[in-house]
């Protein structure tokens, strides 16, 4: 009696565990569909192939769960060294035992066929499901809950793949020191204000035609636009801070942080002149180590989002305090400074996949730039915030503001026609500054 029920269990948490464990690690309900598709390979392939295909699916799955930390397989040696000793234990915990349970299961035979007459089914639902996640990834099918929501680690893998060959490709022609950086800007004025922001805004990118409307409704709105166009891109949003802090094209890895004690960033040439340098982000501190690269550019005032649990928070991949929140906290610790501040601003809620609830309203400013892609209404919204809480300031004295988007969103690029190849736009503009 208790045999098929226990039969039944160990079924179900083969193919619940990965979902479980993916939807717990981006905080949002998903579904991960590649056990679903075992009894397709059980039916085709010999049992011992059946068990190696199975432990090289929990390797794969282990790797893209990573991945969709941006943790990437040449950063691992970095990741346990820096990032390790400040992993939450509960997380650490979860994760060994979860894997455990997935190898066990791998080795188990017939363990679908344990679930009786639905096992027949199981496969062609799969299967079904398989080719939607292929369609929505292609987009062969505008499916945004699909890319949201179901996930396949075996496709993300090859698209890893493909990705990172177009990657070596298109790096083989980028410098390694940047021309149109936010640090490069900063070093080359006579003269910068006290108070000073930098905002990196996730997925942001533009075509000439619609950057050039946005800087039009800059200027419309007051502020003096110094200089604004694109600068080149490589790598993800950490590889980004690298670029606009450091004037460097930096990947994270092990022999990545023996280069950083000889790079000259902004943070530290700010500190040398006086300034106080205040990091913002809404996310967590724990996640992507980024804590601990900030301490190495040498931004010793850092707010993360779990400073701001009471204010509004937005859901993605990465749920966290909304950028229109954490733009308004943010431009009151500038307002309150009494000594002369950067302020470095990393938004996140315009990564992608975005909510189609996220989609539904513009900022205040930019509503007639056409749009070309949906994370642009995201990113703008974000500026546009950042303008109107710079124009809401009752009394502020020459302020520089510097916008830059860390990297395409990823769909736009994987489709290469969107935006201009490798490159993401930038715009500097001051407020309140005498004429010079």
């Amino acid at each position: 009696m208790f045999r098929p029920a226990r039969s039944r269990i160990l079924s179900l948490l083969w193919l619940s565990v990965p979902t479980l464990l993916w939807s717990l690690s981006l905080r949002i309900p998903v579904l991960c569909i590649d056990p679903l598709l075992l009894p397709v390979i059980d039916r085709y392939f010999p049992p011992r192939l059946v068990v190696c295909c199975r432990l090289i699916w929990v390797i794969t799955f282990a790797m893209t769960l990573l991945m969709a930390w941006n943790i990437f397989p040449h950063t691992y040696l970095f990741y346990l060294r820096e990032a390790l000793p400040f992993t939450p234990r509960f997380v650490l915990g979860g994760l060994v035992i979860a894997l455990a349970v997935l190898i066990w299961f791998s080795l188990l035979s017939n363990v679908l066929h344990r679930m009786g007459p639905s096992y027949k089914w199981i496969g062609f639902v799969g299967v079904i499901l398989f080719v939607m996640k292929i369609s929505a990834v292609l987009d062969v099918v505008n499916a945004p809950f699909i890319q949201q929501r179901i996930k396949s680690p075996t496709l993300a893998s090859a698209h890893l793949l493909v990705s990172s060959l177009e990657t070596n490709e298109s790096a083989a022609g980028i410098t390694k020191t940047p021309e149109n950086t936010f640090y490069s800007f900063v070093r080359r004025q006579n003269r910068l204000p006290a108070q000073i922001v930098l905002m990196v805004v996730e997925s942001w990118g533009e075509k000439r035609d619609t950057l050039a409307a946005m800087v039009g409704d800059i200027q419309n709105n007051g502020f003096q636009v110094k200089k604004y166009g694109f600068t080149s891109y490589l790598g993800s949003t950490l590889s980004g801070e690298f670029r606009e802090l450091c004037s460097k094209y930096i990947q994270p890895s092990d022999e990545m942080m023996s280069a950083m004690g000889n790079l000259s960033c902004a943070p530290k040439y700010f500190d040398d002149q006086g300034y106080q340098v205040i990091g913002v982000h809404g996310y967590e501190a724990a996640f992507y180590a980024r804590s601990t690269f900030w301490n190495r550019f040498g931004i010793k005032n850092q707010v993360f989002g779990d400073k701001f649990k009471s204010d509004p928070q937005c859901p993605g991949p990465f749920p966290a305090v909304c950028d229109e929140s954490l733009i308004r906290r943010s431009i009151d610790m500038l307002d309150n400074s009494a000594k002369p501040t950067v302020l470095y601003i990393l938004t996140i809620s315009s990564h992608e996949p975005v909510e189609p609830a996220a989609l539904e309203h513009q900022g205040r400013y930019f509503s007639e730039v056409k749009v070309d892609h949906p994370t642009q209404i995201v990113a703008r919204r974000a500026i546009s915030a950042l303008m109107e809480r710079l124009l809401a300031r009752r009394t502020s004295g020459c302020t520089l503001a510097y916008i830059v988007g860390d990297h395409q969103p990823p769909s736009a690029s994987a489709q290469g026609d969107i935006f201009g190849a490798g490159e993401v736009p930038y715009v500097a503009f001051t407020q309140n500054c005498p004429a010079r």
